[in-house]
């Protein structure tokens, strides 16, 4: 019995069951991991974005706005200046017309300064920034009109009180806290005197009053401290020189007279030594001044060494 042999391709067979395995399905699956790697990575910057917009409040620059600044006018001669806003200001600046600017950091939520008014027409310019960078400026004008302006200026433990008025200055009185005042006549338009400050903080009250009977005051605060010490003595062809101040000694002075040559010696404490070399054939006359950190001077000390 004849049988029909069967001769059919065995690779024809399994032609649509092909195993998997080969290089083409590695290369579908490592793209499908960076997919996905890529997605986790855009879902972690906006989840740390969400994060951190929440810790602030969910507020933006824009959210918070700008700073208030107020101006408030106290009396004739004074403005209290007021800053306020939701978040912390960083800085304030403000100055009158072209002067140095004051800088004030770390404002806070709210600030609040009492200013002088200087006399004429002047005009005070503010800015506050906060920390988001948002800023606020105001500029406004302001007219003062004094019969009689009082400047008080403080050098080191010397106070000086200028006087300027419109009409003639018959008098002005100044007083420290309590005490009695010190009436001085002045008949002019214009009057200058220094007055040197007691020790230890002060308030210092000045009143001046003009022709028609028109009277302006004006206090400040000042802190006297003690003038430094200076003694000097013929030491080894040298003059010895010591300075004492109870705060404590910025530097002195030398000054020799022939020539007017400075010689400036900085301090570091309460005293100091030093000495200063003579030179041949010359008389060495010398002048020493000591200043101590709050810039108060002591008397002016002339020596002179005979020259041989």
């Amino acid at each position: 019995m004849n049988q029909i042999l069967s001769t059919e391709n065995v690779n024809n067979k399994y032609k649509g069951s092909k195993k998997s395995g080969g290089p083409k399905d590695i290369k579908s699956v490592t793209k499908f991991f960076a997919s996905g790697l890529l997605i986790f990575g855009v879902f972690l910057i906006i989840n740390s974005s969400y994060a951190m917009l929440k810790k602030d409040g969910g507020k933006t620059p824009k959210d918070v706005g700008e700073p208030t600044i107020e101006l408030e006018e106290k009396g004739e001669d004074k403005i209290l200046l007021k800053v306020m806003h939701e978040e912390d200001v960083d800085s304030l600046v403000y100055a009158w017309n072209e002067e140095d600017p004051t800088t004030v950091r770390s404002v806070g939520k709210f600030y609040q300064k009492e200013l002088d008014i200087p006399n004429g027409v002047n005009t005070l310019n503010v800015k506050a920034t906060d920390i988001y960078g948002n800023e606020k400026e105001m500029e406004r004008t302001f007219e003062l009109s004094l019969s009689t302006n009082i400047d008080i200026s403080i050098s080191g433990n010397s106070i000086k009180i200028n006087l300027e008025g419109k009409e003639e200055i018959t008098k002005f009185t100044y007083a420290w806290d309590e005490e009695e005042p010190k009436k001085v006549d002045v008949n002019n338009t214009e009057y200058s005197m220094e007055i040197e400050a007691p020790l230890g903080r002060h308030t210092l009250k000045v009143t001046a009053t003009n022709i028609n009977d028109e009277v302006e005051e004006k206090t400040q605060e000042v802190v006297g401290t003690k003038q430094p010490t200076v003694t000097v003595k013929k030491g080894d062809n040298a003059y010895a020189i010591s300075a004492h101040d109870e705060i404590g000694l910025d530097r002195i002075e030398i000054t020799t007279l022939k020539d007017g040559k400075v010689t400036k010696i900085q301090a570091d404490g309460q005293d100091l030594d030093y000495n200063f070399p003579l030179k041949l054939s010359d008389d060495n006359l010398i002048e020493i001044v000591a200043y101590n950190e709050n810039g108060v001077k002591s008397k002016k000390l002339r020596a002179k060494w005979p020259k041989k």
